[in-house]
């Protein structure tokens, strides 16, 4: 009786029913072609955003030797914006930080630089987007040796995207210097090597043949 009474609706409750607008989004079986697009549209970007890297790259390179003659032999790895008006440069030698003067934006002049090989550390505070580079100088003091100097140069980076991209490619460069791969490194190293070979084994190549053992006579 007290069931008669709820009716239908306080038996069974409201029933949700999910309606699929039309042009409100893809069919299910059609998920698998949504992901293949995606895919190939972040593909697309990711190439198109390489294309532009290797343009600026090949802009640094050019302008090296006028920039920084000493540094004229020296391939060009990174160039990432850090602050106002500032640039870390990255070769396969140094560490440069360039800053450009107020009147022309592309006029950049080199405010430290640092040899990779004398680099001792590389501390970051995230908190005050602030980058410390620890090295080493050596000085030759003629009769009384050669003296090594500690020596530091602090980044201090705009924000801490460009704070954190600056510590991974520091960190990349010297680990390259090194020879030790980072663990994202190793990753895709994996992915892009050729698969392996594995040379079929002769001893399957044909069917086995029970040989029964001879008796001796």
């Amino acid at each position: 009786l007290s069931l008669a009474c709820l009716g239908k609706r306080g038996i069974v409750g409201t029933v949700q029913r999910r309606v699929r607008p039309p042009g409100g989004g893809p069919a299910p079986e059609d998920d698998a072609d949504l992901l293949d697009l995606e895919t190939a549209e972040a593909q697309a970007q990711r190439a198109a955003a390489e294309e532009v890297r290797a343009g600026l790259l090949a802009e640094w390179q050019s302008s090296l030797p006028a920039l920084l003659p000493s540094l004229a032999d020296e391939r060009v790895v990174d160039v990432l914006a850090v602050g106002h008006r500032q640039a870390l440069l990255l070769t396969t030698g140094h560490i440069a930080l360039l800053k450009s003067t107020a009147g022309a934006a592309d006029d950049y002049h080199s405010q430290w630089r640092v040899r990779i090989g004398e680099v001792q550390s590389v501390k970051g505070v995230e908190e005050k987007c602030r980058l410390r580079i620890e090295y080493a100088r050596r000085f030759d003091s003629g009769p009384l040796g050669t003296w090594t100097v500690p020596m530091s140069h602090t980044l201090s980076c705009s924000s801490v995207a460009a704070y954190q991209a600056a510590l991974l490619k520091v960190g990349r460069l010297l680990a390259s210097d090194r020879g030790v791969a980072l663990p994202g490194d190793r990753a895709r190293a994996r992915a892009a090597a050729p698969p392996a070979t594995v040379p079929p084994l002769s001893i399957l190549d044909g069917p086995y043949v029970y040989q029964q053992a001879s008796r001796p006579p």
